[in-house]
Formats: C-alpha cells, structure tokens, sequence
C-alpha cells in the first residue's frame, strides 16, 4: 500500500473514506482500490458534473490531493461561506497522488466543498491533509 507522507510535519492526513469526508450524492461516487495508484489503497472517482464531496477539518492549512488525467476537468472549490474558485486537473497523462489545491486557512473549524465543474469529465479524490491547531498546556501551580 502507498501511504502519503504529511505534506509538512505535524500534517494530519486524511484518506478518501475517512470518517471527516462526505460524497453528494453519494450514488454518483465510485471507489475504486489500487495499492500502486492511490494512497490508502482507496480512490472515488465520479464524471457527473456537480456531484461534491466534503472535508470537515479543524486547522490552519489544508491541501487535496488526487490524480490529474486526459479524462479530468474543471473542479470548483469552496471553503466554508467564501467564494467558488475554479481549478483543473486535466493533464495530458496520468500523474498520480499530486497535491492539487493547499491554502492557509483562518485558524478554526471549516469545511472545504469540492464540486466536478463537468458533466463527464472526471474529478478524483485520493486524500486530503490539514495542520491541526495545537494547543500549548501551560501546568499552573497552586501557591504554596
């Protein structure tokens, strides 16, 4: 199986069927599993244009990473209430498990929404990896 190293140390990454990721509608998803191609073994794939998925995180960074191909197209991200922005993961051949959107992020919970921009165009999805919050405890002594 290929695992993912962290994009930065400290980086939680967070496979395609972990707990903290949701497909819409989930019908329009398939898994597909390939120790050589995908990270985690796991791999969904859908061609049906606005099908999303969702990553719910707590941190100050985040990234995406899946494949680019001949067959993907236009995806459009979103995080939390902001604006749509738009990215490709065309290619003219196969490059696997790149990293292909990581932003600073407001330090906090979010929720980062992917959509497939074309209807039968592909839009992949092998892991995502955040930067928790780290919370420094400070021990507090009583006075003598």
């Amino acid at each position: 199986m290929v695992a993912v190293p962290p994009p930065v140390p400290g980086a939680v990454v967070v496979e395609d069927n972990g707990s903290a990721v949701s497909y819409s509608p989930a019908e329009n998803w398939t898994l597909y599993n390939d120790d050589e191609l995908y990270t985690g073994h796991s791999y969904h794939l859908t061609y049906v244009g606005d099908a999303m998925v969702e990553f719910t995180f707590t941190g100050s960074y985040v990234w995406f990473g899946a494949d680019r191909n001949t067959d993907h197209g236009i995806f459009i991200v979103q995080l939390d209430d902001e604006t749509e922005s738009q990215y490709s993961g065309a290619s003219t051949a196969l490059e696997k498990q790149q990293i292909l959107l990581e932003r600073t992020v407001v330090p906090g919970q979010h929720v980062l929404r992917i959509k497939n921009g074309e209807d039968k165009k592909a839009l992949g999805v092998d892991y995502f990896a955040y930067l928790p919050l780290k919370c420094d405890v400070i021990a507090r002594r009583e006075p003598l």
